[in-house]
């Protein structure tokens, strides 16, 4: 298998590093088992490779009966009763496929209308399949909120119950990816508070992923999960996850060659952020193969540069590597980003001068950027998060 962009690795002969963030995972796990409960937050810069940990880490519950609930907000409507509905729903779903069901969909679509004649004929029905009755407690919260959305702010706390009920009988985990994304949504703080206060007497674990920096979703309180949340930072691969990807991956491809001298020279260039590492691959892939009479397909350090250079002026891949990262931005966001590549390190008070932009335009930019992971705010200045689309800013927009 060859290199992937923007795609979750799902198979564990292609999962590479992250093995100090496994194991300090795995421990969690274990302290679950032991009656401990703990929130994380699992957080990082974009494609850094956060959805393939998350589906390693799944695997890794499951081998260990536990039960994983994974809901995707990317998927789920910008408000809280489509939250929770969602949430109720992926929970039944998942959890009646882990206990041998083939399409849980159609089991909750035929538990609904079993609701409808009665919750003792959905009871009934669920004891005959061996299924947990609370199962009919979960559904019928659930559909209270589907049927009234304003019902979420009291069915909520019973849903989670409900939750915590269930996983008594079968250990559940609940994954919510892109948790971040409740910012959009018209009822954030009142829902983050009333999930904050649910969180902190839960005791089903909760592990919230996403690009955004979830502990500082309140700007205006920047400690308001860290009484209940475990803030786990994502960074970038090490020098010897960089060597074991590229060499997996190019003997993969027939390719061979010093892929300890190479892996080198591209961890210099990269620092390890997994999206280049993968690209420059890739064009180390296409570079050799040009090449013609190199038929036994040797790599070569020397290369490195070359796809380096093409890169980082935009020659090659592009719009898969820094633009996308630069096209999600706003046009504001785009003025202050480059400003700040141009002239970093840059004391944040100066950008309106520098922009010609109002002070509060420049700040929400500022909050904006660092809640995504562009920017880390340090005592003498800010500075970006990666430093390779620093570089290519520089040389596509500096003087």
């Amino acid at each position: 298998m060859g290199f992937q962009i923007g795609a979750p690795i799902q198979s564990d002969n292609q999962f590479f590093g992250r093995k100090d963030d496994l194991q300090n995972l795995k421990k969690l796990i274990d302290e679950y088992y032991k009656g401990v409960i703990n929130h994380v937050a699992l957080i990082g810069l974009r494609r850094i490779g956060k959805s393939s940990l998350v589906k390693k880490i799944e695997r890794v519950m499951q081998s260990k009966g536990l039960v994983v609930v994974y809901l995707d907000l990317e998927k789920v409507e910008n408000n809280a009763a489509a939250f929770f509905t969602d949430l109720y729903e992926t929970a039944v779903r998942q959890y009646v496929e882990a206990k041998g069901i083939a399409d849980g969909r159609a089991f909750l679509e035929e538990a609904k209308l079993k609701l409808k004649q009665g919750k003792d004929t959905l009871i009934s029905a669920l004891k005959k399949t061996k299924l947990s009755i609370t199962l009919a407690e979960i559904i019928d919260i659930g559909v209270q909120i589907e049927n009234e959305p304003p019902n979420w702010r009291k069915c909520g706390k019973q849903l989670f119950a409900l939750l915590e009920r269930l996983s008594e009988e079968e250990k559940i985990v609940i994954m919510i990816d892109e948790f971040g994304l409740i910012s959009k949504y018209t009822e954030r703080i009142e829902l983050l508070e009333y999930l904050r206060g649910l969180l902190s007497e839960s005791k089903v674990p909760f592990i919230l992923t996403g690009s955004h920096n979830i502990m500082r979703m309140v700007p205006e309180d920047r400690n308001f999960w860290s009484a209940v949340l475990l803030d786990y930072r994502l960074g970038f691969w090490k020098e010897e996850d960089v060597c074991e990807a590229l060499q997996s991956r190019f003997k993969d491809e027939g390719y061979h060659g010093d892929f300890q001298a190479i892996a080198v020279e591209v961890f210099k260039r990269t620092n390890g952020h997994p999206l280049h590492v993968n690209i420059l691959g890739m064009m180390l892939e296409e570079l050799t193969d040009k090449k013609g009479a190199n038929d036994n397909k040797e790599i070569t350090p020397d290369l490195v540069q070359i796809a380096y250079e093409e890169y980082i002026c935009g020659k090659k891949y592009e719009r898969q590597g820094f633009g996308y990262y630069h096209d999600r931005l706003t046009r504001e966001a785009k003025q202050v980003l480059r400003s700040i590549a141009i002239n970093e390190p840059v004391d944040p008070a100066v950008l309106p001068r520098l922009l010609q932009m109002e002070k509060e335009v420049v700040q929400q930019c500022m909050q904006d950027l660092e809640y995504d992971f562009y920017l880390d705010r340090e005592k003498d200045g800010c500075k970006m998060m990666d430093p390779l689309f620093r570089d290519w800013l520089r040389r596509k927009f500096g003087a």
